[in-house]
């Protein structure tokens, strides 16, 4: 199983295998492990590895690549690599797949949350009657149209 949700699993895969392509040359970690400078095609990018535990792990890194929110680009996966460290444990819990397990875990199913029969008879004398329903039908969409009389479309006048 993947440490990523669905959702991102992709775009994470995709984004990983675009920083392996960046030389390990071309990044240069620092002593405490916090900030890594990447060099690509574009210029020079500053990577600090405690911003990756935010909710967009995205601003992370100094560019602006254009991925999508909750996803670290290219350049995060570039400056983990040569720091040696695992970006499952770096990223905020709501972007792992055990941070998800987790928050799901806690959700109640249907039966626990919504009103039994019993409930509904025991409180049967509180339904006020006088509410008014939604319409049965829909509204037609747009601007009304406005009614032409016949003596216009004839041309009487």
């Amino acid at each position: 199983p993947s440490p990523y949700p669905p959702r991102m699993q992709n775009l994470m895969i995709e984004q990983q295998a675009l920083g392996a392509l960046i030389p390990a040359l071309n990044c240069i970690g620092s002593d405490t492990k916090t900030v890594c400078r990447v060099s690509d095609e574009v210029g020079h990018h500053l990577v600090t590895v405690a911003k990756l535990k935010e909710s967009n792990p995205g601003v992370a890194c100094s560019s602006k690549c254009g991925v999508p929110a909750g996803v670290p680009c290219r350049h995060c996966w570039a400056a983990m690599r040569t720091l040696g460290l695992l970006m499952n444990e770096h990223l905020a819990s709501h972007n792992t797949t055990a941070g998800w397990r987790k928050q799901y875990a806690e959700v109640k199913s249907a039966p626990e949350v919504l009103p039994s029969t019993a409930d509904y008879e025991r409180f049967k004398h509180l339904v006020d009657q006088s509410l008014a329903l939604p319409p049965m039908s829909k509204r037609p969409q747009g601007r009304p149209r406005k009614g032409v009389a016949i003596s216009e479309l004839c041309g009487a006048s």
